[in-house]
């Protein structure tokens, strides 16, 4: 699939993956509200093996598919050893860990 890549002119490393050039009639309005301006950056056709710097494409081929953009947002600037750091117990607080409800935390992007 043909993929368009846009930058935000709002967000730093904030970009818009389409299926369609210069199309945002589709995109929900806090997304471009939050985005901003796009500015084209790149087109490139996405495969399903493609290498991509931060995320699976698969993941991106789906999302693409499912909801017609994907919204690759900036890296965590720091790791979790530093977030440890950060917040009191962060251990020990069963509500940051999932232990509460029997699940996992949702650590997804």
């Amino acid at each position: 699939m043909i993929c368009y890549v846009y930058r935000s002119s709002r967000k730093p490393d904030t970009y818009l993956y389409t299926t369609k050039k210069d199309d945002f009639e589709n995109l929900p309005e806090t997304v471009l509200r939050v985005f901003g301006t796009p500015e084209f950056s790149m087109s490139f056709n996405l495969t399903a093996d493609r290498k991509l710097a931060q995320h699976d494409a698969k993941l991106v081929i789906a999302k693409l598919e499912s909801e017609g953009y994907f919204l690759q947002l900036p890296r965590a600037d720091f790791h979790s050893e530093q977030i440890e750091k950060q917040i009191p117990d962060f251990r020990k607080d069963s509500t940051l860990t999932g232990e509460s409800s029997g699940r996992q935390p949702d650590i997804d992007q």
